[in-house]
């Protein structure tokens, strides 16, 4: 509850998905304003059909249903960015739910393209660190400009607050190293590390 990225970490076998499954997801159910949300990547296979990482954890977030639109789409309709989608999850909650991201076997996002790790990474960090994106600003900035009021005062003070949003990675040991390749874009990736011993 206290850190924003969370890390554990341990060998193959050793139980890490029952201790997030059977432990830690009951626990954050039962005792916090934190909904905890499983995101699993399955392994990338080149030319079969697979679901992007962004994808998948968006899909994940909005419980694998269509995106529920908020006064967000006014602005920017249908925008497909897990912020969007987090930010989403704040405003029909009336800024008093927050998220649990729990993504078990993190090792598997590395399998895909650099491309698509990058794309997730960007979009997680803003997730993570955004209440508000710059692209948000300037096109609020411009509708009052030309006199438009587009925000009432509720959704305003909804759409400068910041989503209370967690993430627990969970990855093997000898696939740890892997997520310094993440930490320009996620700088704590690397401070919270916990690790499960046999």
């Amino acid at each position: 509850q206290l850190e924003t990225l969370t890390v554990l970490y341990g060998k193959s076998g050793t139980g890490k998905s029952s201790l997030l499954n059977a432990g830690v997801i009951p626990k954050v159910k039962a005792g916090t304003e934190l909904l905890p949300v499983r995101v699993r990547f399955n392994a990338y296979l080149e030319g079969a059909e697979y679901t992007p990482p962004t994808v998948t954890a968006r899909l994940s977030v909005r419980g694998g249903q269509a995106a529920h639109h908020t006064f967000l789409d006014r602005l920017i309709p249908d925008e497909a960015t897990l912020w969007h989608d987090v930010k989403e999850h704040y405003i029909r909650h009336g800024g008093q739910k927050g998220l649990l991201l729990v993504m078990d076997q993190f090792e598997e996002l590395f399998t895909y393209p650099p491309a698509e790790v990058q794309a997730f990474a960007e979009q997680l960090a803003e997730a993570l660190y955004k209440a508000v994106p710059q692209r948000y600003w300037d096109l609020l900035q411009e509708r009052y400009a030309r006199g438009e009021r587009p925000l009432d005062a509720e959704e305003l003070a909804l759409f400068q607050g910041k989503p209370a949003l967690k993430v627990v990675l969970s990855i093997r040991s000898d696939r740890l190293h892997l997520l310094g390749r993440l930490d320009g874009l996620l700088p704590t990736i690397l401070k919270n590390l916990y690790e499960l011993d046999a």
